[in-house]
């Protein structure tokens, strides 16, 4: 189980180590893959807010900020994967959804 201080696990694996790097008592940091998928929409995590308990996204309609609430699947530190909510090519926004409501007018910077 997972230590509540560090949020670390125990794992162990067999590794070969026929050339003698690792040594005992070493700690590594890893990503575990659980599952890959394809063709599926991904945003940064940081453009997904949480709204009354849910998952929620704010898309760009034209100069508006509209809210959409999202449901998320797999995703890491820095991304996450939207299954429902958003349509592949909309603009989402990735900074300042804090002082956003649903319908706030928007200047569009950046990429498009």
């Amino acid at each position: 189980s997972m230590d509540p201080e560090t949020h670390t696990f125990r794992a162990e694996v067999d590794v070969d180590n026929s050339r003698g790097f690792l040594r005992p008592g070493m700690f590594v940091e890893a990503a575990i893959i659980v599952e890959r998928r394809a063709d599926v929409a991904v945003v940064p995590r940081d453009a997904v807010t949480e709204r009354a308990g849910r998952s929620v996204v704010f898309v760009i309609d034209g100069q508006r900020a509209v809210r959409r609430i999202v449901s998320l699947g797999l995703g890491d530190d820095d991304q996450v994967e939207v299954r429902e909510g958003v349509t592949p090519g909309e603009r989402i926004v990735v900074r300042g959804l804090e002082t956003l409501t649903d319908g706030t007018r928007v200047r569009v910077v950046g990429a498009p």
